[in-house]
């Protein structure tokens, strides 16, 4: 309990966002102030007991000053200010009692508590500051030296040899008593760092093993980290006896529970089935022997078209048609097979320069839901499938059912998503942007998009521009499917003004693909991930944005 009343007392002025050597510092110069405090009370005591009171006002003086101080301290959290003062305080009064007294042979002891107060600040200030510091505590000797016989000529008492030693004995075993103290703590700070070091020595090891341990799943060795989310990390990988590049994704389990467990299951069932070139191939999956999943997909050398159009800008019109005609001919198969994405965004769209420049593939089916008749499901899946009355989604790309109905979304809800992804693909800006994401959910529910030619003043194709905004259309009736969809943009690709060639493609691969490829290496760690919420009236989950502005949140990697 005494420990902790002192540890309270000496974190005074701390606060939330202090590191642990400034808060150690603050501790310091406010255990010194009390210290000295104890000092100054001996010497109001003696002095009033042998009649010095004159120079009893000088410690009584110390005791208010700095009672002031730490409360200031206290209240305004300022350290260098409180330092400075308390510092110059505790140097300044031994001299000065000790002038106000004289005797300079019998009372010198007094300098030491002076010499403390420096040797103490070495501790929380520079090496320039302390040598500062020691320049002053010299001159104040010296000066120390010269008045103390005009002083003991102008005491009103006699000081007796009585006083002289009463005021030496006191001195020393106050000293001694602080010196003892500061060994106490220091020795205290010791053993909590050699704990602390043990603990950290133990979880390394601890994560050695780990990595020892996953650096081989079944058949996997995995190469190298390409980042990590809120539930796992994604591994470049090799299998052993194909020798191929893949990617694999981690889900620790003591970051997610059973029910998420069952959807990263489904996700990877469900995408299996999925045969289009442009979905994402998944080669396996599994569960560690400590109950880690993981699955397989192929690895994808490209880049998001988030970072694309970060990188380089909005695209020209003829491109963005090829590669919404990709990306809605993989949802195409998808809603065919009675599946619906829920989370068509720019960091699930994986532009790469495959058997042909600017292939597309669609990525993370995590949020994906099954429409139609199911078979009975487990007590896992029956979890999951509750999960999905959730908001679900990231904010800018979500429709407006998604929003209001998270439960009955149908495939024009990624028919709307695809909507915003080709506006953003045209104009380099989300379709809708507010401060908060809430806004932007009311946006979705409630106002009609600016047309991507007013937006960004560029010419865009009335019939092009037509579709887009019939699929931000907030009446899912009004949108067309995604097989329809898939064939007007491929219709829109035989035309003239849509002919974004194989050569065009090749060239900017050519102009920038080494640059996307260091970018990759770079930031490898910085993951787009997916905001899920609670239904409307309960309280969502935080966001908050990433190094390229997206909105994150639960998903993980």
């Amino acid at each position: 309990m005494g420990h902790g009343l002192i540890h309270r007392f000496g974190s005074i002025g701390d606060r939330p966002d202090d590191p642990a050597p400034e808060r150690l510092r603050h501790r310091l110069v406010v255990y010194m102030g009390a210290l000295m405090s104890c000092g100054a009370v001996v010497w109001c005591g003696l002095s009033f007991a042998f009649g010095f009171r004159e120079a009893a006002a000088i410690p009584f003086a110390y005791l208010l000053l700095t009672a002031a101080n730490l409360a200031a301290f206290a209240a305004w959290k300022r350290f260098p200010a409180m330092a400075f003062t308390q510092v110059l305080a505790s140097v300044v009064l031994p001299f000065a009692f000790q002038w106000s007294v004289g005797g300079f042979y019998a009372t010198g002891a007094t300098m030491l508590w002076a010499l403390v107060a420096v040797v103490g600040t070495l501790t929380f200030t520079s090496a320039r500051q302390l040598v500062k510091w020691l320049a002053l505590y010299l001159a104040l000797a010296i000066v120390s030296g010269f008045v103390d016989g005009a002083a003991r000529a102008r005491a009103v008492v006699p000081v007796s040899e009585d006083v002289k030693i009463a005021f030496l004995v006191a001195n020393i075993v106050m000293i001694s008593i602080v010196i003892l103290a500061l060994i106490f703590y220091f020795l205290d700070q010791r053993e909590r760092a050699v704990q602390a070091l043990a603990q950290a020595k133990e979880r390394i090891e601890d994560l050695r093993k780990e990595v020892a341990d996953a650096r081989q799943l079944g058949q996997y060795t995995l190469v190298a980290k390409l980042g990590s989310g809120g539930m796992g990390t994604v591994y470049l990988a090799s299998h052993a006896m194909l020798r191929r590049p893949t990617a694999i994704k981690l889900v620790r389990k003591e970051k997610v529970d059973e029910a998420t467990l069952a959807r990263f299951e489904r996700e990877v069932q469900l995408t299996a089935t999925l045969t289009h070139p442009n979905v994402v191939t998944v080669y396996d999956y599994g569960r560690t022997s400590d109950g880690m999943f993981y699955y397989v997909m192929e690895y994808l050398g490209g880049a998001d078209l988030g970072v694309v159009v970060e990188r380089h800008g909005a695209m020209p019109v003829a491109r963005c048609v090829r590669i919404l005609a990709q990306t809605a001919d993989a949802l195409a198969e998808a809603h065919k097979q009675g599946l619906i994405h829920r989370d068509v965004k720019p960091a699930n769209v994986i532009l790469v320069n495959g058997w042909e420049p600017d292939v597309v593939k669609v990525v993370d089916f995590g949020l994906v839901k099954q429409m139609g008749p199911q078979p009975p499901a487990s007590r896992a899946d029956a979890q999951a499938s509750a999960a999905e009355a959730a908001i679900t989604g990231t904010p800018a790309y979500m429709s407006p059912e998604a929003i209001d109905t998270p439960g009955q979304v149908d495939g024009g809800s990624d028919v709307y998503s695809v909507g915003c992804l080709a506006y953003f693909l045209m104009t380099g800006q989300e379709v809708f942007q507010a401060k908060s994401w809430i806004d932007v959910w009311s946006h979705h529910l409630h106002t009609q998009p600016v047309p991507p030619s007013v937006r960004c003043g560029v010419d865009i194709p009335r019939r092009l521009e037509e579709l887009v905004l019939a699929c931000l259309a907030k009446s899912p009736r009004d949108r067309p499917s995604m097989a329809e969809l898939a064939t007007r943009l491929r219709a829109f690709e035989a035309e003239a003004w849509a002919g974004w060639s194989a050569s065009d493609a090749a060239a900017w691969w050519e102009e920038h693909g080494a640059s996307l490829a260091a970018d990759r290496e770079q930031h490898a760690g910085a993951l787009d991930v997916t905001i899920v919420a609670r239904a409307p009236g309960a309280q969502a989950s935080e966001t908050r944005p990433t190094k390229l502005g997206k909105v994150a949140g639960g998903n993980g990697a």
